[in-house]
């Protein structure tokens, strides 16, 4: 019996080795032919770009060209439905249209035993120039206007493509476009017209430009008092990475507080800091920077809108910046940092106003401030004397992201009310009053405000001065 199955295979061997065939023995008993293959090879030579590459295009046309083979012959060519027959050496071409903006271009191989192979590419078709659309200051993007005044220096414009931009300044600086388009910048204007431009390229060298003339309105007269300079430091952060989910609200809500800021009230200037931006020491510098640049008579005034977290076992606050990707507090910022940095700072006053988990943290004990009294003496005597405030959106809780269209509670209300403000100057605490009932009434947090601790707040207030 065992000499018979032995002979079987034997003969089978010999009779598959005449034949050419390779025998691939998956069973004692079942000899199978393994199967010959026949590869296809695609080349392109126009445009020049590899399998899964890019490559510019300034028409509304492509012309594809190249080679196919295969050792049983290529029966046609299709590339995005143009279907070709190749010449006897496997060369094919046809022209496709292409839509403004990335195409994906599929050259598909069909051999003659009916296999088929394919490459792709993306052809970036650029036939149109940027388009340059001033948001801020209003007017700006009106026809008919040959210069403008305007209340704020700072500048929003979207700048979009078809395609790809390249590169948008604004003077001839480097300006960052935003994931939604827009750029935003801080000009330096002065009361006599400046002109303003912004240019934009695209990769396909196509280029816009937008000027006008603009000059910074007049300001009124202050009370000697509120004489100094007032600086704004705004950080707002949705994408965050790592095990900290992405916010919805934070950079809507600093954008919008930085603009209402710089547009309504006596700001010299507001630096910001959004999303990859506001990292753990891009933050910390500005603070640092700013906080030893300003005189003693100057005003500063901290924006922080994201994460902010509560370490356990360290029973401290954090913010979280942008470059946090664990929870680790060596990459967060204590409000400890915050303190120490409030306390070392040169300005008269500092007010932080944080929308933020836990940011009432950082109070640690009730201080004392002057009474509220509706008169100039009031204001005069708080102008005078140190501060060092903090209002934020909760107390040692957490808090939310949400609660009105595009804002949180927070956020939402701390506009309305400084917005609805009409007396020429005004401080912190009065803005505080007003806003506290309308979030607590209607929301689960209760916002605070206090001086902090430790950082030499003489029971002076930060007064906010209308232009």
């Amino acid at each position: 019996m065992i000499r018979s199955v032995l002979l079987s295979l034997l003969l089978a061997t010999a009779v598959f080795a005449q034949s050419n065939q390779t025998l691939v023995i998956s069973d004692p008993f079942v000899l199978k032919p393994k199967p010959v293959t026949n590869p296809v090879v695609i080349a392109l030579r126009e445009p020049s770009v590899l399998d899964g590459g890019s490559v510019v295009v300034l028409s509304n046309t492509l012309t594809v060209t190249g080679t196919a083979s295969s050792a049983g012959g290529v029966k046609r060519v299709d590339i995005n439905g143009y279907v070709t027959a190749p010449t006897s050496r496997g060369e094919y071409t046809a022209r496709i249209p292409l839509r403004n903006g990335p195409n994906r271009v599929t050259v598909n191989v069909e051999t003659a035993a009916n296999g088929s192979s394919a490459m792709s590419f993306t052809a970036l078709c650029d036939t149109r120039a940027p388009v340059i659309e001033v948001l801020q200051p209003k007017g700006a993007g009106m026809r008919g206007i040959r210069k403008l005044v305007v209340d704020t220096t700072v500048l929003i414009a979207r700048v979009s493509d078809d395609c790809m931009l390249n590169e948008v300044t604004v003077n001839g600086v480097p300006a960052q476009v935003g994931a939604d388009s827009l750029i935003t910048v801080q000009l330096s204007l002065r009361e006599s017209p400046d002109t303003v431009r912004i240019a934009a390229t695209d990769v396909g060298g196509h280029t816009s430009h937008w000027e006008m003339p603009m000059s910074l309105r007049p300001r009124s007269t202050s009370p000697d008092f509120l004489a100094g300079r007032t600086y704004g430091l705004v950080v707002g952060i949705d994408a965050y990475k790592g095990r900290w989910p992405r916010l919805k609200n934070a950079v809507n809500d600093a954008r919008a507080v930085a603009q209402l800021l710089m547009s309504r009230f006596q700001f010299t200037r507001i630096d910001s800091l959004y999303n990859e931006q506001a990292t753990r020491n891009n933050i910390l510098a500005m603070i640092e920077t700013v906080g030893r640049t300003l005189r003693p008579e100057d005003r500063l005034l901290i924006y922080y809108s994201g994460h902010g977290y509560k370490e356990p076992p360290y029973n401290k606050g954090y913010w979280v910046p942008a470059d946090a990707t664990d929870r680790s507090i060596g990459q967060y910022i204590s409000n400890r940092d915050i303190q120490d940095y409030m306390a070392g700072m040169n300005p008269r006053h500092v007010l932080l106003i944080a929308d933020a988990c836990f940011a009432g943290d950082i109070f640690k004990g009730g201080a004392l401030r002057y009474e509220f009294e509706e008169n100039s003496n009031y204001y005069k005597r708080v102008a005078a004397v140190k501060s060092r405030k903090a209002m934020t959106s909760g107390g040692d809780e957490p808090v939310m992201d949400e609660g009105s269209p595009g804002h949180s509670i927070f956020a939402a209300y701390f506009i309305k009310t400084l917005s609805g403000m009409e007396k020429p100057y005004f401080s912190a605490w009065e803005v505080f009053e007003r806003l506290r009932i309308a979030v607590a009434n209607n929301s689960d947090q209760v916002p605070q405000f206090d001086a902090v601790k430790n950082t030499g707040d003489e029971g002076g207030e930060f007064l906010f001065v209308r232009r």
